[in-house]
Formats: C-alpha cells, structure tokens, sequence
C-alpha cells in the first residue's frame, strides 16, 4: 500500500524533529479515518475457504489494507484466525504479511510472528518534498517482488493474496500468469473493500474469498 500524504507549508515549519514526529503521527491518524469515512458492507458469519480446499497454498498479505479496511467495521481482524482456518482446508506453504511501521516499532511484528506468520517490516518515515513534508511508505513493490521470488522458488498451487487494493492484485496475477500460469491466483478482502477488479478479472483470478465476521474480534478483545 502507498501512503503518500502531502503536508502544507505550516506542517513544516517549526522544530524539525518536534514536527516531523507531530506530522507523521497526525498523518497516520488521517489515513486510518479514511476507512471510517465510507459506507460498508456488513461481514458474512462464516467466510467460504472452498477455493483453497486440497491445495498447497501461499498466503501473503497487506497488512495496512486488511487492517484499516477491517476498522471500518469497527473491528479488529484475527491472523491467527486466518491462518487456522487456511490451514484447515488446505496446505500452507508460507505465510507472508508486509507491515508498515515506524522506525524501532516492533509491535506488529511481535503480534504477527506470534501468530505464526513471517512479517517483511517497510518503514513509514517523513520525507521532505516541493510540498513540505510528506509520509511516505510503499510497500507494493515489496510485496511484489517477495512474491516474484515465491514464483521462481517455491512449489504451490495457489497463491492468495490477502488484500482488497485492485492495481497491487491485478500486479501480481498478471505476474503469476506470464511465469507460473500453473498456480490459481485467490484473493481475500474484508466485504465492502475489495476492488471491483478483484470480482470481474477472471482472466486473472481464479476466486475472491470474501473474509467474514470469523475472522474477526470487537476492538475491546484481544484479536
């Protein structure tokens, strides 16, 4: 996911180091409101695995889309959850979540490791622009070349791609395609989130798991 913000002048003015943490924390907060903004579609009970049902599966996830979408219900969404029921149905091969965070932040990647997944950790950190400062962190061309060395690496039939971002998908599915059209490109994605690219390609996709209330907690549980 991209998190391109640009600041105003006044964001950058001041004590450099006093506004920089000011600009990137309020910068953060506005992206996560986003997801609070716009009307959703309620969560199914049980989300419908079926699609990866026999199969050797990798799993890789954008984090910051899953997670600010799931806010949007006002809920938390459950790795482990996901990772148990996968693993009910299927094989899983690797599990990949890519993370943003600050610098020396370690909590999503303690949560996640804990849970049973590798983690890839992008920084989120301020860059100065024509524009004044700015947060910055794209973790789309991380993702996707982790999942290019999958393709070159390792053997599974289905690569599911836990994100509700159209172009990342449609990336990664065309990639899939050209060098392994052996493997099912599957995407997962809280309802009301996904890309409508994610239900019409079926060129590119061979099923779109919608993720439901299962998989879920209310934000005073623990996920």
């Amino acid at each position: 996911m991209n998190l391109n913000f640009l600041r105003t002048g006044r964001d950058a003015a001041g004590s450099a180091g006093r506004g920089a943490r000011r600009s990137e924390t309020q910068g953060w907060a506005w992206f996560q409101s986003l997801g609070c903004q716009r009307p959703c579609q309620d969560f199914r009970d049980q989300t419908d695995f079926a699609p990866l049902r026999g199969a050797r599966v990798a799993l890789v996830a954008d984090d910051d889309n899953i997670r600010i979408s799931t806010q949007r219900h006002r809920r938390r969404f459950s790795y482990r959850a996901l990772l148990e029921h996968v693993a009910k149905e299927s094989r899983v091969m690797a599990a990949l979540a890519v993370v943003t965070a600050a610098p020396g932040d370690q909590g999503r990647q303690h949560y996640l490791e804990t849970r049973g997944w590798r983690t890839l950790v992008l920084p989120r950190e301020m860059c100065m622009g024509v524009n004044g400062l700015r947060l910055r962190s794209n973790a789309d061309m991380d993702l996707c070349l982790e999942v290019g060395c999958w393709l070159a690496a390792v053997s599974f039939d289905v690569l599911a791609v836990v994100s509700g971002d159209g172009d990342l998908c449609v990336s990664i599915a065309r990639a899939a395609a050209r060098h392994r059209p052996d493997v099912r490109v599957v995407t997962l994605a809280i309802p009301g989130s996904a890309s409508q690219q994610l239900r019409t390609r079926r060129d590119l996709f061979h099923a779109h798991i919608v993720l439901g209330r299962d998989l879920t907690r209310p934000f005073d549980r623990e996920p």
